[in-house]
């Protein structure tokens, strides 16, 4: 019986939480995440804000057990990562992912559904039913059976997307979903999170889109390498708590925050911080 059918039979899945307890990360001699602490509900939204090399991927790769802790604890329903075999979805980052490889968009989506396929059986009518329905949330039902090497960039964050919501998670990480992608998929996206919280889905989005943040999501971590701040766009979007995350990146006009995390080119400003 997989975990999450198991909370399903226990009645325990309304009781679904994340818990983040001190938990501290390093790279050899440098220090990744230092004392984190938080907690997220069932069915909230998340959005996960900081600077380049802050550790919001590193997080990402702890909760799903990807990278041990050097201290504290990360606790899902109550146990400890690594209990888990199809309760955390993650989205990585597209530079992770090698869109050369020879795999159909279904293919890919079907690996969400692994962890639910009894061991040398083939996939189900039933897990070809939740890939379908998964590419028709994405709207790309039509390229099913198309080479991910032939996608665009928005086509292809769609399948991983449309991956983790095979696997039917609890949790859904996405490390920079909108990066890259045209208003379309950002828009596809973002109506998958509003109706993710109908189907009590908890979703932690990393994002460098302050404004986009502060609009769509009902919570923000703000973090660098410490965390923080965290709660309510409005709580967290202060002068003192971006200067504290971005420090000399981010520059303050009448009211809006400017952050340049590496060149001018990529200058991206936050309206609505501090007042409209």
């Amino acid at each position: 019986m997989s975990y999450s059918n198991y909370l399903l039979k226990s009645g325990e899945i309304g009781q679904a939480r994340l818990e983040i307890k001190n938990i501290s990360i390093s790279y050899g001699k440098n220090i990744a995440l230092e004392n984190i602490s938080f907690n997220v509900e069932e069915g909230q939204n998340i959005a996960l804000i900081g600077p380049n090399g802050a550790g919001k991927s590193t997080l990402f790769k702890a909760l799903v057990g990807l990278l041990p802790l050097d201290s504290g604890k990360i606790l899902i329903h109550g146990l400890q990562v690594g209990h888990h075999t199809d309760c955390v979805a993650y989205v990585p980052q597209k530079e992770e992912i090698d869109w050369q490889f020879p795999i159909t968009v279904f293919e890919v989506v079907m690996m969400g559904r692994y962890s639910k396929i009894k061991k040398f059986k083939n996939p189900q009518k039933k897990d070809k039913e939740a890939v379908y329905e998964s590419l028709l949330q994405m709207g790309i039902r039509d390229l099913a059976f198309s080479k991910i090497s032939e996608l665009s960039g928005g086509q292809q964050q769609k399948v991983f997307i449309a991956r983790a919501i095979a696997q039917e998670p609890h949790i859904l990480l996405m490390d920079e979903p909108f990066t890259g992608v045209d208003m379309s998929t950002k828009e596809t996206i973002l109506a998958f999170l509003n109706n993710s919280k109908k189907s009590k889905i908890t979703v932690i989005v990393a994002t460098h889109d302050l404004n986009m943040a502060a609009k769509n999501f009902e919570d923000v971590l703000l973090l660098n390498k410490k965390m923080i701040a965290y709660g309510k766009p409005s709580d967290v979007f202060t002068q003192k708590n971006l200067s504290e995350a971005f420090g000399n990146q981010v520059m303050f006009l009448n009211d809006r925050a400017f952050i340049d995390e590496c060149c001018p080119a990529n200058r991206y400003e936050h309206k609505g911080v501090f007042g409209d």
